[in-house]
Formats: structure tokens, C-alpha cells, sequence
């Protein structure tokens, strides 16, 4: 080898370095009875050499199918573990049945206080099975408040009798004439909303991202001192000619509201909102609803 690294006019260093080069893309053999070698053909060297690549592209192929696999799986995973996540945080419930299921769950989970703003007349029936499980929430000495419909307990002895009861198990009621929406508000963590604000009773949203149920506990506040104390005969001051239901209604068109939304607000019929802005007009000697507002505003009362 020494006189071939001569003959081609270079040292021993660099032929040893091109030698290997060639015994590594097998196109010389080293002799097993010494340190000569053996050219091999260049066409079975340069097929050996194309297997052996093949080969590591297929080894690479097959890493690559695997590392593509784990990758698939771990998106699928994290997909998942998303669509949990805001399962969790914002969650829809269908109307009847199911909220009532979900939202007995929530109220068997309190811990520490249930508020609830309640503006759906609720039947008989429901009132019945709410004073069970109402008095197994206190009795956990879970704390509680409701803000009812003053149009509600006017329309419904039961409601009346039921809201009596809760406040002798030491529930904290306050009325008010007219209020947003429904509302419960668990532990100050999870809170039951309308799905729709239009249609209440189309089903409801379980909230438990802070943002959202901290808005819903401010709402709630608000209601809270806006209403007042439940009394069986709320009078008015003896110098108003209007009640507070007369002066919520004119309060509510003059923001608008027609007949139907306005009654929906405050929890009665439209007729009943007709009959009292007559009986209102009636009171203070005008003739129109616009004397009506024009007046009451000229009182001061709106």
C-alpha cells in the first residue's frame, strides 16, 4: 500500500483516510491473511452500498411512523383535555329535567351559601319539592338568599307561604319589582344562568370561570339593595300616590319598554301592566299615558 500511496503522490496519512473511506462504502474488502486488500467490482459495491441506505431509510421511515403516531395520540389527548376544560368552565343544559337534575347536584355540593334571584313563577308542585330540599340545605347550615317578584307573591298565595317558611329557617328574603334574570350562585363559585335571556325557561348555563360567576355576584348585589324587605302588606308613603309596582312600570317605558317586555320584567300580564298604568292615571287626574309620565315626572316620582 506504502508503494501506491507513492505512485499516486500522497502520505501515508491521507491514503489510509481514503482507504477507509473506501472500506466504509464496501468497495475495498481487507484480506483475512493480512493487511492487503481487494477492489471490489463497482457494481456489487454501489448495490451494496444503495442496501445499505435503503436500509437506514427504512429504519428512518418507520422512527418518523412512530414519532407521527405519538404525535397524533398526544393532539387527540390534548383535544380532549380542552374540550373538558370548557365542559367545565361554560356548560349548557337542556330545559325540564336535566337543569333540574344538574342544578339539584350543584345545591347538593354547597357548601357555604346559595343566592338566587327568582324571576319564573314557579307551580305548586316545584314549591312543594324546593321546601324539602331547601331544608336540607340549611339544615348543612348552608346560608341562603332569594330576591323574589313583588307581581309573583301578588299572583300566588303559595309562593307567599313558601317564602314564610324559608324565613323561618332562617333564609334571607328581600323583594323587588322588577329583576334581570334568573340566577343561582353557589359558594361563589358556580352559577346557573338563563342559556337565554329572551326565553328563560329555553334551558340554562352553568358557569364556572371567575370572570363570568364575580359579574353574576355583582348583578346579584346590586338586586339585593335595590330590593326590599318581604312584608305581607308593604304599604307607601301616605304621600305617593303611586305604588312601587305603578312607579316601576312607568319607570320601565320610559326606558321603552312596551307592554309585553315590561310585564315580563316584573313577573305579571300585560293586562295587569294596562290595568294598573289606568288605575295609575286614574290616581293623578290625567287622561293619557303621556300625562301620566309628563306628571309623575313633574312629582318627582320617576
Amino acid at each position: 500500500m506504502c508503494t501506491l500511496a507513492s505512485v499516486l503522490g500522497i502520505d501515508r496519512e491521507a491514503f489510509d483516510d481514503a482507504v477507509a473511506e473506501l472500506e466504509s462504502h464496501q468497495l475495498l474488502v481487507r484480506s483475512d491473511n493480512g493487511p492487503s486488500v481487494r477492489v471490489v467490482s463497482p457494481q456489487v459495491g454501489l448495490n451494496r452500498l444503495l442496501d445499505t441506505h435503503e436500509s437506514e431509510l427504512r429504519r428512518r421511515q418507520d422512527d418518523l411512523s412512530v414519532a407521527r403516531r405519538a404525535a397524533e395520540s398526544l393532539i387527540l389527548r390534548a383535544d380532549d383535555a380542552r374540550a373538558e376544560s370548557t365542559r367545565t368552565i361554560l356548560e349548557t343544559v337542556a330545559a325540564g329535567a336535566e337543569i333540574a337534575n344538574v342544578v339539584s347536584e350543584i345545591l347538593g355540593d354547597a357548601d357555604t351559601e346559595v343566592l338566587t334571584m327568582l324571576t319564573i313563577l314557579p307551580s305548586p308542585q316545584s314549591l312543594e319539592y324546593a321546601a324539602s330540599s331547601d331544608a336540607a340545605l340549611l339544615a348543612r347550615g348552608v346560608r341562603a338568599r332569594l330576591i323574589v317578584l313583588d307581581g309573583h307573591l301578588t299572583r300566588s298565595p303559595e309562593l307567599v307561604n313558601h317564602v314564610e317558611r324559608l324565613i323561618g329557617l332562617g333564609v334571607r328574603v328581600r323583594v323587588a319589582t322588577t329583576l334581570p334574570h334568573r340566577m343561582i350562585v353557589v359558594d361563589g363559585r358556580t352559577a346557573v344562568l338563563p342559556v337565554d335571556l329572551r326565553d328563560e325557561t329555553a334551558g340554562g348555563l352553568i358557569a364556572r370561570q371567575p370572570t363570568l360567576v364575580g359579574l353574576a355576584l355583582n348583578a346579584f348585589e346590586h338586586s339585593w339593595q335595590s330590593a326590599h324587605e318581604f312584608a305581607y302588606e308593604a304599604t307607601e308613603p301616605a304621600d305617593v300616590p303611586l305604588n312601587r309596582m305603578q312607579l316601576e312600570i312607568l319607570r320601565l317605558l320610559a326606558e321603552g319598554g312596551k307592554d309585553d317586555t315590561v310585564a315580563r320584567r316584573l313577573g305579571i300580564s300585560a293586562r295587569t301592566v294596562r290595568r294598573l298604568i289606568s288605575e295609575a292615571s286614574e290616581s293623578v287626574g290625567v287622561d293619557s299615558r303621556f300625562q301620566l309620565a309628563a306628571e309623575a315626572a313633574r312629582r318627582g316620582l320617576v
